[in-house]
């Protein structure tokens, strides 16, 4: 089985809420959840164990609405329709984007588990008690163990900032140990999501809050130790507050860690000296108490009479924003009297909407902002549309042109709304649209072709036309189309073009052009020649001019051929032979010129022929394959009297025809059978036929 992956996924989406007319109190992120199960068939209740574990933690630190795992599951089984979602995989970092803009997320988890696989014992055997961390005593077998060890990995995809966060990887056994692993894996996730959440105040509790990046957030400094005495400082200052975030202006950290962050800092009235000089400390709390606002309060006399002073940090316009005061007094008119005064203040702060912008690849892209049109060029990740807004002062955004080269499509967030006392950044994703990819098939001579898109997917190709991946590509993706096996009936070459552009097409294609290879065989034969005589006879041998060739006798002949196909056209295949023969015969002298003896004389020959050649291959049933032939070439032979003198030596032309048929016992091995006249014209009138009957063997080779 393969090692820790396979197949769970843990989705959580956090949603943006759109900003209504008017200023908001939170917004809160809404979470999805939906499972798979993975490669552990015994262990198929692992998902919904898991993602149940994390939702009743979430639910115990965390305020969100939670979106429907119908709602999920449909927007899922689209992305599957198109490539972009797999249940059975952990999603490619290129696709998590895109899943969060089909679910309107924020915040995506997903994960996998599956067996580990236990390493081999010596001599090569596995063994599925082997667990990976074992270690046993120098010169014996390993620790075994039959308990099947699971791992378990969580991510965490922020997708405003477009990472991913690894979890701790859990290795429990497949035994009562899982369940504390899924409750594990569980407070890691809530761990994380604390880094980037906040203790806020609320009317039930203090709760854990994930609010969108629009929401405001205010944190007040506590009152300082030396004017703690002054009780009405207190009262009035926590009921300003209260005021405040009751109007719903936007969320308030919790007193609770609003104090611990105080304590930690030695929050003292020496520090607010300070502010006057450098606003570091205020940046720094900010920061800290993940917070827009500081304020903060101090208390000053004038003569008889003390004040409250209560003051504000903006940490997006980085410096401090007024000081408000109003007299102590005991009553709740001074407490509504001064939150008035303090939002009045920010009400005439002013305010910028920009567009932040991920994933946009191509030029083209045009945007519509309070009616004027803005270009945004290839690469840019930030859109300043040089206007400032008050709060309450509504906005608005729509794409009017999506990119091209390659063709996107951008989504927008929070487009439309309303200013609360801080700048807003609208959410633009560009997402590459995915078309399916053609193989196109152009030249083609039979076979099979395979070939694979970036190592996922195979196709195989059998023949002329057009054929599609099931896994669609994104305009102008780097894909790698690699060719996994030739076609071997005929062997072939083949090539794969680069892509087409998208442009406006509905599919971007590449082209299989194959032509056939070079096959090489090299083959050996041994047969028996039988001789005879063309053209006229003589009963004198002239010696160098005629042989007595029809009353030889053949003894053998062996011979070796090389034959390269697909070098010629139409078919044809070019070869080149070498034979090798004897022959005999018993003649009267007197057959010589100037003998007159009646006595015989054995006469001997041997023949050695280079002949190059041609044949067109046709194709018979039960891998017989027949190839009529035709050649030319020269012979050299030479005559010589048993124990006596050459008569004849020499070279002479010859044709060669016949036919083989040849038998695929392998791809590689072939059995041959030729026969055909092999036809020598010599300057005499006495011309050679010599008729051979061959068996043989043939390698073939690409």
């Amino acid at each position: 089985m393969p090692a820790a992956t396979a197949a769970f996924r843990l989705i959580l989406a956090a949603c943006l809420l759109f900003f209504g007319t008017g200023a908001t109190y939170a917004e809160l992120a809404r979470i999805g959840m939906v499972h798979f199960t993975g490669n552990v068939e015994s262990a198929g209740y692992l998902g919904g164990s898991l993602s149940s574990a994390i939702d009743d933690s979430l639910k115990k630190k965390f305020s969100y609405q939670r979106i429907s795992e119908e709602k999920i599951k449909t927007a899922l089984e689209e992305l599957s329709k198109i490539g972009i979602f797999d249940p059975r995989k952990i999603p490619e970092k290129n696709n998590l984007l895109r899943i969060a803009v089909a679910l309107k997320a924020d915040i995506l988890i997903y994960g996998s588990y599956g067996i580990i696989e236990k390493p081999p014992l010596p001599g090569g055997k596995s063994s599925q008690g082997a667990v990976a961390d074992d270690v046993g005593t120098p010169g014996q077998n390993p620790a075994q163990s039959d308990v099947t060890q699971i791992s378990m990995r969580t991510y965490v995809y922020y997708v405003n900032e477009n990472r991913t966060a690894e979890l701790p990887e859990l290795k429990p056994n497949l035994d009562a140990s899982l369940f504390e692993a899924i409750n594990t894996s569980a407070e890691n996730v809530v761990a994380e999501f604390k880094k980037i959440t906040v203790e806020t105040e609320s009317d039930e509790e203090e709760t854990g809050s994930i609010q969108t990046a629009a929401t405001l957030r205010m944190a007040w400094l506590p009152i300082v130790a030396e004017d703690k005495k002054h009780k009405a400082a207190v009262a009035l200052y926590k009921k300003t507050a209260e005021s405040v975030r009751d109007e719903k202006y936007g969320i308030q950290i919790s007193d609770k860690s609003v104090a611990a962050y105080a304590q930690s800092v030695q929050w003292q009235a020496a520090t607010q000296a300070q502010f006057t000089q450098s606003t570091q400390f205020l940046a720094d709390a900010a920061i800290a108490l993940k917070t827009d606002i500081v304020f903060w309060p101090q208390v000053v006399s004038e003569g008889k009479k003390k004040y409250l002073v209560v003051s504000a940090y903006h940490a997006q316009l980085g410096r401090i924003l007024f000081a408000q005061r109003e007299e102590l007094k005991g009553d709740d008119a001074t407490a509504e009297k001064l939150q008035k005064a303090l939002v009045n203040q920010l009400r005439g702060l002013e305010f910028t909407v920009t567009a932040q912008i991920a994933g946009l690849k191509g030029a083209g892209l045009v945007l519509e902002f309070g009616g004027s049109q803005f270009e945004v060029n290839a690469g840019e990740s930030t859109k300043n549309f040089g206007k400032v807004f008050k709060t309450g002062e509504q906005f608005h955004l729509i794409v009017k042109k999506n990119p091209k080269e390659p063709r996107q499509v951008c989504h927008v967030r929070n487009a439309a709304g309303s200013v609360t006392f801080k700048n807003i950044e609208i959410l633009i994703t560009c997402i590459t649209e995915t078309v399916p990819l053609l193989v196109k098939t152009v030249d083609f001579h039979g076979g099979e072709l395979l070939v694979s898109l970036d190592g996922r997917e195979e196709m195989k190709i059998a023949g002329l036309g057009e054929q599609v991946f099931q896994t669609r590509v994104e305009d102008l993706q780097v894909f790698d189309i690699a060719i996994l096996s030739l076609p071997k009936l005929p062997a072939q070459s083949c090539r794969v073009s680069g892509p087409s552009k998208l442009a406006d097409g509905k599919a971007i294609d590449v082209q299989v052009r194959c032509h056939k290879s070079l096959e090489h065989q090299l083959s050996g034969y041994v047969g028996y020649p039988a001789m005879g005589i063309l053209g006229s006879s003589t009963g004198t041998i002239q010696v160098n001019e005629n042989f007595p060739v029809g009353k030889m006798s053949s003894f053998f002949a062996v011979s070796v051929a090389y034959q390269v196909k697909n070098l010629l056209p139409y078919n044809l295949l070019l070869g080149a032979q070498v034979n090798f023969s004897t022959a005999s015969a018993t003649l009267a002298v007197q057959q010589f010129s100037g003998e007159t003896s009646t006595d015989t004389v054995k006469t001997n020959m041997i023949r050695t022929d280079l002949i190059a050649f041609t044949a067109y291959p046709v194709p018979l049933p039960y891998r017989l394959e027949l190839l009529p032939y035709a050649g030319f070439g020269l012979s050299y032979q030479s005559l010589w009297r048993s124990g006596g003198a050459s008569l004849s030596s020499g070279i002479s032309p010859m044709v060669s025809l016949g036919a083989i048929v040849q038998y695929d016992y392998t791809p590689g091995l072939k059995f041959l059978f030729k026969t055909g006249p092999d036809l020598y014209f010599y300057s005499g009138g006495q011309n050679l036929m010599i008729w051979s009957f061959n068996i043989g063997v043939g390698k073939q080779f690409i």
